[in-house]
């Protein structure tokens, strides 16, 4: 497998870290939600004196770590579930905006509806909630079991079944009276999946499914050790029962709901068909030479000769019992989610891609790119899919599926309100201290924090899935890598907007700004080149690409990028090469390679020793690091060293003239001599965990950043001041002055903010990247000539609401005023502008939140 191949599929959806938590041999999945957040108890907040202070982490409401779904009967609203912010945001279909977002119980994990209720299964909270879907109010909440799961209502809409996992019960409650009916025992629910995504953060966990028959009367569950249930809706006894089909864990109906599929997925899987009137197994097919990786679903016709399902080699297939055959779609990829359209002429997939496969034609008649989907839901009625991924956007993106051959993609839009600051991954702070900003890998814009009052300013949009972010040298702009833009923006930290964005090469992830701030290196792990953009506010503008071999990135810490790392003075850039094991030199003033430096096995970090001549680069698998002579084509490896396992970062300490390593996995900090590459000092933090990152000041104070250890949590240490964060970090800063560092964590949306400039006590801050106001909607977009702009002021203010073209310039002020608390609305109508993107900013109390709209003419 390419490398490339490797960081896509990490980065996107595949599952990185399978089945993570603690599973009992059951299958029960017996972990907290809060997977990413550390339990710790934290000082009186409210005070920057103490250890943190607890902010609300977005607008309220926000919708973070996405799960189940569903749409109502009628097709008219889509309903999502925000497991962490523990509400549920509810979608009108039309316009694809929020209706509203209700606060339920802890951890929202399945929800189904009528069209006039909407009933949601809270897994840590084991309550099942009632929502009104004529007003949006929660009707009432019920006791369940241990750690609901799964939710499905019965076909006359009269019970709702909830199948709870510790315990495995199925509860039962009347729909209409809103009352606990029954507890059925002994109900089979275990755990299928558990991913974590080691780029934004994100988990999500699956679990086994269970079909009611169009009667009612019975509830088929498969015991996952070849038996598969047909259990009494009415009494909770088993009425009957089928063996012999192994571990079966899919089971899905025909449109006419005379057969069953039920499908193993054993090494090769086997997909069964059963006549639902005599419940015997009619025949089995076995797809040989393949494995099922992770999609436990599975899409079935109308009589059941057919069924679909995503199988291993990036290919799903459709199985055709009356050959007992099957044939391979490699179009499809493999199915992460599998649904079918409400007459089951057409199976629906999503992966990298969105597809529609026609049952007859046994093809693919729709395929659609650019939005990866882990899940997805199809609506009863009116040709509506909604399909979501929740470790890159954590909002859904609408299909229309009216014509099956011409799918159309419609847009996304987040849960919860806009704007927020998803998974926070890159941190950087201003040289002259008076900002700080983050990249947010998953709401796609960036957050510009004023570090005199310790809050979000403003949060700019970014594009998609911003990376690693720079600050030029005097504190004006801030340099961003849009990874999935293929671009670098240009942000002016002085009006807080984007005034340039420069294409750049494919995946831009890594930046270094030079010492005088005239350029900008990036590492493109994509085009496997270097983009040298020249800076210059607003003209900004790439002025070569140059090849530096095949980069990437090691899952360590969330992600860490091959480096280019800009000389002190300038002269040279160095890029590490990590698939290749080489050190590229650039020379900065031909832009071209001048030395080409054999190091270890994968290079990864790069830092300089006070001047030009002298560099260390950590090998990550080799567990050593190299020290280079620079001296453009007379460059030299002096020597690799052993240091220890997992050298992920480094930094150079300029009191000592050593280097300190952070080593990963051996939970050290190894400093070296550059020059011999003899160790001087170990530093051993096991009793915290993770070594994620190592920095020090001026005067030779070391800040290391640890990743927690059991009980003990995340910490940034520097000497006897240990600050305890709130959450795991994926990276960490330290100001050129070595007073301030921040550090990005983006399980929870958090940045801490820690002041080492009192002696002896360092003080912290725990504060959101998202804004406490927002311009929550602006619809329709496009539009013509009129757009509907809604914002929320969490208190009274001043208020300016402009629109300013592509150029930065003024089309509009669509109001200016003082306005109170609480949700506004503002109609501007753009006849006579021309065609083309404007940014709507809202301006209230010193700080700005924009939205990107397009007047489509």
């Amino acid at each position: 497998m390419s490398k490339w191949t490797v960081l896509c599929a990490l980065l996107v959806s595949l599952p990185v870290l399978a089945f993570a938590q603690a599973v009992d041999r059951t299958g029960d999945l017996i972990i907290d939600h809060a997977r990413d957040m550390q339990v710790v108890t934290p000082r009186a907040a409210g005070s920057l004196d103490e250890t943190w202070a607890h902010m609300d982490p977005g607008v309220a409401p926000e919708g973070d770590y996405i799960g189940g779904s569903a749409f109502t009967p009628d097709g008219s609203r889509m309903l999502l579930c925000n497991r962490m912010t523990d509400n549920i945001t509810i979608f009108d279909w039309q316009s694809m905006q929020p209706l509203a977002n209700v606060s339920v119980g802890r951890y929202p994990a399945a929800v189904a509806a009528t069209n006039n209720i909407a009933v949601v299964a809270c897994a840590f909270g084991n309550k099942v909630y009632f929502i009104d879907l004529n007003d949006y109010s929660v009707l009432d909440s019920l006791d369940a079991a241990e750690q609901p799961w799964v939710v499905h209502i019965s076909p006359d809409s009269h019970y709702v079944y909830v199948a709870c996992d510790i315990p495995n019960v199925c509860e039962v409650y009347d729909l209409t009276t809103r009352q606990h009916v029954r507890s059925i025992q002994n109900f089979p629910i275990s755990l299928t999946t558990f991913s974590f995504n080691s780029a934004s953060g994100r988990s999500d966990a699956v679990f086994t499914d269970f079909v009611i028959t169009p009667d009612g009367a019975h509830l088929i569950a498969s015991r996952c050790d070849s038996v598969l249930l047909f259990i009494n809706s009415a009494t909770g006894e088993v009425d009957d029962s089928i063996l012999g089909i192994r571990h079966c864990a899919v089971l899905g109906l025909s449109g006419d709901s005379t057969k069953l599929i039920a499908v193993s997925p054993i090494t090769p899987p086997v997909a069964y068909q059963i006549d639902m009137a005599t419940r015997t197994i009619l025949d089995s097919v076995s797809f040989s030479g393949t494995t099922m990786l992770m999609t436990y679903q599975v899409g079935v016709n109308q009589d059941g000769s057919k069924c679909y399902l995503g199988i291993s080699d990036n290919q799903s297939a459709i199985v055709r019992f009356a050959t007992h055959d099957f044939v391979t779609l490699n179009a499809c990829y493999t199915a992460f989610w599998i649904g079918t359209t409400p007459d089951h002429r057409y199976a629906i997939s999503g992966q990298f891609n969105f597809c529609m496969v026609d049952f007859e034609t046994e093809s693919v008649v729709s395929h659609l790119t650019g939005h990866g989907q882990y899940h997805g839901v199809v609506a009863p009625s009116g040709n509506r899919v909604v399909a979501y991924d929740p470790f890159n956007y954590e909002g859904p993106y609408f299909y229309d599926v009216t014509t099956p051959s011409n799918a159309q993609y419609l847009g996304k839009t987040p849960s919860g309100l806009f704007p927020e600051g998803d998974a926070p991954r890159f941190a950087a702070i201003a040289p002259d201290g008076s900002k700080a900003v983050c990249s947010n890998f998953l709401s796609n814009n960036l957050s510009i924090m004023n570090l005199s009052t310790q809050q979000t300013e403003a949060v700019v949009d970014a594009g998609d899935t911003p990376w690693e972010v720079a600050i030029t040298p005097d504190s004006r702009y801030a340099v961003l890598c849009g990874f999935n833009t293929n671009s670098v923006q240009i942000v002016d930290l002085a009006s807080d907007s984007v005034v340039a964005d420069v294409p750049a090469g494919g995946r831009p992830a890594v930046v270094s700004i030079s010492p005088n701030g005239d350029f900008a290196y990036v590492g493109n792990v994509l085009g496997n080149t270097v983009s040298v953009i020249a800076l210059d506010g607003a003209s900004s503008a790439e002025v070569t690409q140059i090849p530096c071999g095949e980069i990437g990135a090691v899952w360590a810490s969330y992600g860490v990028s091959s480096d280019v790392e800009v000389s002190p003075s300038g002269r040279w850039v160095l890029v590490a090469a990590s698939f290749d094991d080489f050190v590229h030199v650039i020379d900065t003033e031909t832009n071209s390679e001048v030395a080409l430096l054999a190091v270890g096995d994968f290079p990864l970090n790069i830092a300089f020793c006070g001047d030009d001549s002298l560099a260390v680069v950590t090998n990550y698998f080799g567990n050593s690091v190299s020290c280079l002579h620079i001296d453009g084509a007379a460059s030299s490896v002096t020597g690799t060293y052993a240091v220890g396992n997992g050298p992920l970062r480094l930094a150079y300490d300029p009191a000592t003239d050593q280097v300190g390593i952070g080593l990963y996995t051996a939970m050290q900090v190894k400093k070296i001599n550059p020059h011999t590459g003899a160790t001087m000092a170990t530093h051993n933090f096991a009793q915290y965990g993770n070594v994620a990152g190592v920095a020090y000041d001026a005067l030779g104070n070391e800040v290391v950043l640890t990743a927690g250890s059991g009980n003990v949590a995340s910490q940034l240490h520097r000497g006897i001041d240990h600050t305890e964060l709130p959450a795991t970090p994926a990276s960490f800063t330290l100001g050129t002055t070595g007073q301030l560092a921040a550090v990005a964590m983006p399980g929870p949306d958090f940045v801490t903010l820690v002041d080492y400039g009192t002696p002896n006590a360092a003080h912290a801050r725990t504060i959101s990247p998202a804004l406490s106001f927002a311009i929550s909607a602006a619809y329709p977009n496009p539009f013509n000539p009129a757009v509907t702009v809604r914002y929320t002021l969490p208190k009274d203010a001043s208020v300016a609401l402009r629109a300013f073209d592509a150029l930065g310039r003024e089309a509009a002020t669509l109001f200016e005023g003082r306005q109170g608390s609480g949700e506004h609305q503002i109609v501007w109508d753009a006849h006579g502008l021309p065609s083309g993107p404007y940014w709507i900013r809202l301006e209230a109390s010193g700080a700005g939140a924009v939205r990107k709209v397009v007047l489509l003419k």
